[in-house]
């Protein structure tokens, strides 16, 4: 039996890597709602908190231009925000930063932009984007070339922490 996680990570790796038809939408919202049930809880609260949740659009309002779909992920239902621009909004107060390093000596505010940078990132990869369509191709990918990037990343990675001051 697959685990409330695997529910939910299966439905986001589905729609973030593919544009959903408008005929859809509500499909998805229902059922990426329903995994987050199954992974988090299904608690009084819980149900409240996915009440509030949809996949939503966001669209692109060029002056001069007719606007066009640019983005689907997870947001706030009603007002249609993605949860990536919410917690973007969130943290551009870099007095988030500065009372998180000063609750815990051991973090430094570097550090905590670090992390904060990297839920955004992982919010941002939970998204179907216009931008990267043409690389996602629906998901799919060669495991081959896959391992290829992951092992030169590595090597980069190691290349980097050898001479952070000297990395380009």
């Amino acid at each position: 039996m697959p685990s409330g996680k695997q529910i939910l990570l299966s439905q986001l790796t589905e729609y973030s890597q593919r544009r959903t038809a408008e005929d859809e939408i509500v499909t998805a919202s229902e059922r990426i709602k329903a995994g987050l049930l199954l992974h988090g809880s299904t608690s009084h609260q819980m149900w409240k908190t996915v009440s509030h949740l949809a996949w939503v659009q966001s669209h692109n309002h060029t002056e001069g231009r007719p606007p066009y779909l640019e983005r689907q992920g997870l947001g706030l239902g009603k007002s249609g925000l993605l949860l990536s621009d919410l917690f973007e909004a969130l943290t551009d107060d870099p007095a988030i930063a500065e009372a998180l390093a000063t609750d815990d000596p051991k973090l430094s505010k570097d550090s905590v932009q670090a992390g904060l940078h990297v839920i955004w990132l992982l919010l941002k990869a939970l998204e179907w984007s216009k931008a990267h369509e043409a690389v996602e191709i629906d998901g799919s990918f060669s495991e081959d070339r896959k391992t290829q990037l992951i092992e030169s990343y590595v090597d980069k990675l190691k290349a980097f922490e050898e001479n952070p001051d000297d990395f380009s």
